[in-house]
C-alpha cells in the first residue's frame, strides 16, 4: 500500500470519528434538553398527583356538608305545623315614646 493512499484511509477514518464524535456531542445535548422537559413534567405530574390526591377530603367534606344541609331540611321540612314561623308571623312594629322635656331645648341658667 502506498503512502498515499494510507493518508487517505487515516483521513477517512479519522473524518467517521471526527463525525461520530459530532453525532455523540448532538445526541448528548439531545438527551440533556429531553431530561430538561421530563423534569419539568414530572414536577407536573408530581403537582397533579398532589390535588388528586386531596380530592377524598374534599368529597368528604362536601358530604358531610350535604348531611347537615339536608338534616337541617328535614328538620325543618317535619317543624310543627301550628309552631309560627317568620313567615307566619306579622312584621315587628316599632313604637314612638314620647319623654317629657325630651324635645325641649336646655334653658339658660340664670344667675341672681
Amino acid at each position: 500500500m502506498s503512502a498515499s493512499a494510507r493518508i487517505l484511509a487515516q483521513k477517512k477514518e479519522y473524518d467517521a470519528v471526527e463525525g461520530l464524535e459530532h453525532n455523540a456531542h448532538a445526541l448528548r445535548e439531545t438527551f440533556l434538553a429531553f431530561a430538561k422537559q421530563l423534569k419539568s413534567a414530572q414536577d407536573g405530574a408530581q403537582s397533579i398527583g398532589n390535588v388528586l390526591a386531596n380530592w377524598p377530603h374534599m368529597f368528604s367534606v362536601i358530604s358531610s356538608f350535604a348531611q347537615v344541609h339536608e338534616a337541617t331540611a328535614t328538620a325543618l321540612a317535619f317543624k310543627d305545623a301550628n309552631e309560627p314561623t317568620l313567615e307566619d308571623q306579622p312584621p315587628t312594629r316599632l313604637v314612638r315614646v314620647m319623654i317629657e322635656g325630651a324635645n325641649e331645648e336646655p334653658r339658660p341658667s340664670s344667675s341672681k
